[in-house]
């Protein structure tokens, strides 16, 4: 029953009317969507490259360098871009977040690009209620690796852990 101030809506703008809603619903799905993929997506790890002539290089990690709860690997690669076979030293110092378990660190390298990573250094757990450090070291054979790379994982239970800062010596 329509109302005498009430008039029947035409075609064409019962039409308008649909397109205005089908564009309203649209910009809010298309917000909903990105809102969710912002907030699920994750820093890229971070590459480090050092220039020729220095051997030092520092990482100070940041919030999204946590490894644990959703993201269970976290990756730091250096590149040392020696022209010499080094000498290395790696430290990395770890935060613990929350939680109890174990995370494992392993040193890795390679020489080319499309290598498979490769285990250089004895990989070491973690499993304490406060933050630690490790230290690999390698001075008494050089080595040739174009790519080096630290891997810290969650392994089992609910530890999660932050990288503090990533120190590494190159010396030829």
């Amino acid at each position: 029953m329509l109302k005498t101030t009430e008039r029947p809506l035409l075609k064409k703008e019962s039409i308008t009317k649909k397109i205005k809603t089908m564009k309203k619903l649209g910009l809010l799905l298309a917000l909903l969507i990105s809102a969710f993929a912002f907030t699920t997506l994750k820093a890229a790890d971070p590459t480090l490259s050092l220039d020729l002539n220095s051997g030092y290089v520092y990482y100070a990690g940041v919030a999204s360098d946590t490894c644990g709860i959703g993201d269970t690997v976290q990756y730091v690669t250096i590149q040392p871009n020696k022209l010499n076979k080094v000498f290395y030293s790696f430290k990395v110092s770890l935060h613990k977040v929350s939680g109890t378990g174990i995370n494992r660190t392993i040193l890795q390298a390679r020489k080319h690009s499309t290598d498979t990573w490769t285990n250089i250094a004895t990989v070491r757990t973690w499993q304490t209620s406060a933050d630690t450090a490790f230290i690999t070291n390698q001075t008494s054979t050089l080595q040739t690796y174009r790519e080096y790379r630290l891997q810290i994982s969650k392994t089992t239970g609910t530890l999660k852990t932050k990288i503090n800062y990533v120190e590494a010596i190159f010396q030829y």
